[in-house]
């Protein structure tokens, strides 16, 4: 009897202990958010192609006393083409009975952005007491040089492309049998 109430008692306490140890191994977290809106803007920008661009980055980091840092990176993100149609002016668009001719300027990119959800950092070599502003840095020419690529995979002609379909299409349903669009540089604001 005596055996049976030590080892009933062991139980206890050894359930007791894990449920202890399972109480303390959750992790509440807590957040609080002062946001304040600092200002709210207009855009008026027409957004035409999304690029979606995966880049494996190596960046290296010189340094004379040291050996040199490097991360390697696998970051994916996206480049936005736009049309900002606040420059366009009255003397824009010509309308001629059922015919309508229309300046645009000239599409631009309007928004590069790293997504971090899909984007790793795989390696950092000697990175030290830098490593957190190396890997920001490897993020910023990272930002770059999506941005170059989406220039050399022919954003440009296609979110033309696109602003003639979609300002075509527009135009048709609103009554004009013809339409003409044409870019050109436009002075800012």
């Amino acid at each position: 009897m005596r055996k049976t109430l030590i080892f009933i008692m062991s139980a206890v306490v050894v359930v007791c202990l894990v449920l202890l140890i399972r109480s303390n191994l959750k992790v509440n977290s807590f957040s609080r958010h002062d946001m304040i809106l600092q200002q709210a803007e207009e855009l008026g920008r027409l957004e035409l192609v999304r690029y979606n661009i995966q880049d494996v980055l190596e960046y290296k980091k010189m340094r004379q006393w040291l050996p040199n840092s490097k991360t390697v990176l696998v970051v994916s993100g996206e480049v936005v083409s736009c049309i900002d149609l606040t420059l366009i002016r009255p003397e824009d668009v010509t309308v001629i009975g059922d015919s309508v001719s229309l300046r645009l300027p000239l599409p631009e990119i309007c928004h590069v952005s790293i997504d971090h959800s899909r984007s790793r950092v795989y390696d950092v070599q000697f990175g030290l007491w830098d490593t957190p502003k190396l890997v920001d840095e490897a993020y910023k020419e990272a930002e770059s040089s999506i941005r170059r690529e989406a220039t050399n995979l022919g954003l440009s002609e296609k979110s033309r492309d696109s602003a003639v379909k979609l300002m075509t299409t527009f135009l048709k349903t609103l009554g004009f049998r013809k339409v003409s669009i044409r870019f050109v540089e436009m002075p800012l604001g």
